[in-house]
């Protein structure tokens, strides 16, 4: 009896579903048969899907990790480990965000942009941060799971006022300020960029 191989390959563009496994169904029938019950037996295979175990970010351009994002900047996040699975990650992962206490809604997909695979091979997908308290988020393959999640907060500017000081103008220098003051170049450092209050 001479032994015969199947190879399997995955799609270049699969379904995308949200599911754990896969699932492929084979059926073999005896050579010159008809086809029925008797001559046909089927099995089915279960391939467990690349489900994610750990997220990062954010991250700036320049890789650095910050602990908090500023509304309209563009930031990466990172998928860093898998289930085993003879599945592609990038090509069954899903992303999502929780806005605040919001409901969790999916992310654009983006074929071959976002996400993408950065110089080491991880799963990384950008992100710009929308306006909120704090963001929560998620990448998944079957369900969203807050245990592979991550919440980061906005940056908001801090309001400095100074009773002893003088009433100033504005930073743009065309109203005068009755209820605030202003101070003279005070320096702020987020983690990443630094603001100057006039």
């Amino acid at each position: 009896m001479s032994e015969h191989k199947i190879q399997m390959r995955e799609k270049e563009n699969p379904a995308r579903e949200k599911k754990e496994f896969n699932t492929l169904t084979v059926t073999v029938s005896i050579c010159g048969e008809p086809k029925t019950d008797d001559t046909c037996k089927s099995a089915s295979l279960k391939f467990p899907m690349p489900l994610v175990r750990k997220i990062e970010g954010p991250f700036t351009e320049e890789g650095k990790l910050i602990e908090e994002m500023i509304a309209g900047e563009e930031y990466i996040f990172k998928a860093g480990e898998f289930q085993e699975s003879t599945l592609s990650p990038i090509k069954h992962i899903w992303r999502a965000e929780k806005l605040d206490d919001g409901e969790i809604t999916d992310l654009e997909y983006k074929k071959g942009e976002n996400p993408y695979l950065d110089e080491e091979g991880t799963v990384c997908f950008k992100y710009t941060a929308k306006k909120a308290e704090k963001i929560r988020i998620y990448a998944y393959v079957a369900s969203p799971d807050e245990k592979v999640s991550v919440c980061t907060h906005i940056f908001k500017l801090p309001i400095f006022l100074d009773k002893y000081k003088k009433a100033g103008y504005n930073i743009a220098g065309t109203q005068l300020a009755d209820d605030l003051h202003y101070g003279d170049g005070i320096h702020l450092n987020t983690g990443h960029s630094k603001y100057t209050i006039k």
